[in-house]
């Protein structure tokens, strides 16, 4: 004699069918709030670096100057003098490439919205 399997009724059916709606739907949140953290983060690190990059511009604009006007009171030597232009042209050949990646890593999470 054969056994047979207990049948599922229609209602067990569809409480999984439910349940795995529910899973689905709370895995999707759960996605979009990771992604909606991470477009947060991205805002903050591209935020703080462009900060950061005029804060040192401008503390170059300012310090460079400074610096030539001491070492000339003090040593009155011409060869001790940091050229402006070369300062400021070091310091974008350096830090601009980085920059741009992360202005458009920052803009990629605009572009997506």
């Amino acid at each position: 004699m054969a056994t047979s399997r207990p049948r599922r009724s229609k209602f067990s059916t569809d409480s999984d069918r439910l349940d795995e709606a529910v899973k689905q739907q709370a895995s999707a949140l759960s996605s979009l709030k990771s992604q909606e953290k991470d477009d947060n983060t991205r805002q903050d690190v591209a935020r703080k670096f462009v900060n950061y990059y005029f804060w040192i511009l401008i503390g170059i604009a300012f310090l460079i100057p400074a610096y030539n006007l001491g070492m000339y009171a003090l040593f009155h030597d011409a060869a001790l003098l940091i050229p402006f232009k070369d300062a400021i042209l070091t310091y974008s050949a350096v830090v601009g490439p980085t920059f741009g990646l992360v202005i458009a890593y920052y803009f990629k999470t605009s572009k997506n919205e």
